[in-house]
C-alpha cells in the first residue's frame, strides 16, 4: 500500500502507467542521450570523453505516498 511504502522506478517505460497502482518513475532525456551518443561516435577530433549531467523528471504516479 502507498501508505506503508513508496516505490519509484527509473527510466518511465511506457508500462509504468499501466501498473496497478501507477509506477512513480525518473523518465531520462531519451533524445538528449542518444542525440550525445551519436555526437560522440561521429567525434573524430579526437577528443577525450567528458562527463555530462542530464536532468530526469519525476513522473508522479499511485506508487508513492506523501512524506
Amino acid at each position: 500500500m502507498p501508505e506503508d511504502l513508496s516505490v519509484v522506478g527509473i527510466d518511465d517505460i511506457q508500462f509504468a502507467a499501466y501498473t496497478n497502482p501507477g509506477l512513480t518513475s525518473v523518465a531520462q532525456p531519451k533524445q538528449e542521450l542518444g542525440a550525445l551518443a551519436v555526437d560522440a561516435l561521429l567525434n573524430t577530433s579526437g577528443d577525450t570523453a567528458r562527463t555530462r549531467m542530464l536532468d530526469g523528471r519525476l513522473v508522479v504516479r499511485e506508487s508513492t505516498a506523501p512524506v
